[in-house]
């Protein structure tokens, strides 16, 4: 068994052998740009035995300072998803 080390490893392997059979072609395609814009080059490097409630909290209100509360939410649906 291999065990993946950070959340981006874990979105494109959930993506891979199960995101594209259950979720529609909308949603992967916003799953997909939020990944890339937003999750990727942040927390998204973070290994998932790191990432605790208050990094997780910091990040989307982070996120919804600088961006908007919007993006926060779809970042937050991301990352839910892939956990």
């Amino acid at each position: 068994m291999v065990f993946k080390n950070i959340l981006n490893e874990v979105y494109y392997e959930y993506m891979e052998y199960e995101g594209k059979q259950v979720r529609g072609y909308n949603t992967i395609v916003y799953y997909e740009n939020t990944m890339k814009n937003y999750i990727e080059n942040s927390i998204g490097r973070m290994k998932i035995r790191f990432i605790k409630y208050k990094q997780l909290q910091d990040y989307f209100n982070e996120l919804e300072k600088n961006k908007s509360h919007t993006t926060a939410v779809n970042a937050k649906k991301v990352i839910f998803a892939t956990l």
